[in-house]
């Protein structure tokens, strides 16, 4: 509850300074959460936060991670030999680094085939 209750304050002073040049740096911000309420935690950052000042943040999960703005998604990765390396272009990275990407993907394919608002379960293909 604590995490809660601080972003509702950040939230609150956001408000009352809403010209500033503000940018919120949060790591993995959903890993005490619930897969759901990541997602909701994600919806709150792009209409409540987004619009006041710029919001980043780093995840492993694949909750965290809105498949509609994927061009808004950067990968990160420590090369030996380069240091740490941020691309746009998640087919230039390795497995691991795209894993979160993936499973995001695969969620995002497993509702739209059984949870669709018109979704017609059958026994067989015939029926």
């Amino acid at each position: 509850m604590f995490g809660f209750s601080l972003f509702c304050l950040i939230f609150l002073i956001l408000k009352k300074r809403e010209n500033s040049d503000l940018v919120i740096l949060l790591d993995e911000p959903g890993t005490a959460l619930h897969a759901m309420a990541q997602k909701d935690f994600l919806r709150f950052m792009d209409e409540r936060l987004a619009p006041h000042c710029q919001v980043i943040y780093s995840t492993h999960s694949p909750f965290m991670v809105d498949l509609k703005q994927l061009s808004r998604v950067r990968t990160v990765q420590d090369m030996d030999g380069k240091g740490t390396v941020v691309s746009h272009d998640a087919v230039e990275n390795d497995s691991e680094t795209v894993f979160p990407l993936q499973m995001a993907l695969g969620y995002q394919m497993a509702q739209t085939l059984f949870m669709a608002p018109h979704c017609l379960m059958v026994n067989e293909a015939s029926d």
